[in-house]
């Protein structure tokens, strides 16, 4: 364990260009980790504990978040202008918190289930699991500070598509 006073380099990140599936870990952020090697697997972890195991690969001299990155971003609806801040805890993962646009951080509600219309016996058709509705929200707050949900303008109806203009 590290002794308190030694502290872990932080870095961040402007989602832009084609971050999709891969992101680049800064070089800077590699040189500031007094000598210790980022492991091949990582988990980022949200404030609200929801995490995701990423590979870190190395390539041309470069490291970068790999395979379950992309699920990362389905997941926290990441687009353009985004910006994800990444804070290495002693076992070298990711505390990572995620801003929007709007410079505020996004928070993030249950994942509820779409309920499938009832069907007539007859027009019966084999059972699919009900897919997710969103895993972002967007979130607004009223002159008192407190959160508005808008569930009228999902961000992310399913991981792979973006409904929101």
């Amino acid at each position: 364990m590290a002794p308190r006073n030694h502290r872990l380099p932080s870095f961040f990140k402007v989602m832009v260009g084609d971050f999709n599936k891969r992101v680049k870990i800064p070089t800077e952020f590699i040189k500031h980790m007094n000598g210790r090697k980022l492991p091949s697997k990582s988990i980022l972890r949200r404030s609200d504990h929801k995490s995701w195991e990423v590979e870190v690969k190395k390539s041309l001299g470069h490291f970068f978040f790999r395979t379950g990155w992309s699920e990362f971003v389905k997941d926290n609806a990441l687009q353009v202008g985004d910006f994800v801040v990444f804070r290495c805890d002693d076992k070298l993962n990711f505390d990572v918190i995620i801003l929007g646009q709007d410079a505020c951080e996004k928070e993030f509600t249950e994942c509820e289930e779409l309920k499938p219309e009832v069907k007539k016996e007859e027009e019966a058709e084999p059972s699919i699991p009900s897919p997710c509705l969103c895993s972002y929200i967007p979130v607004t707050r009223n002159e008192n500070s407190q959160v508005i949900r808008d569930r009228n303008r999902p961000v992310a109806i399913f991981p792979q598509e973006n409904v929101h203009k």
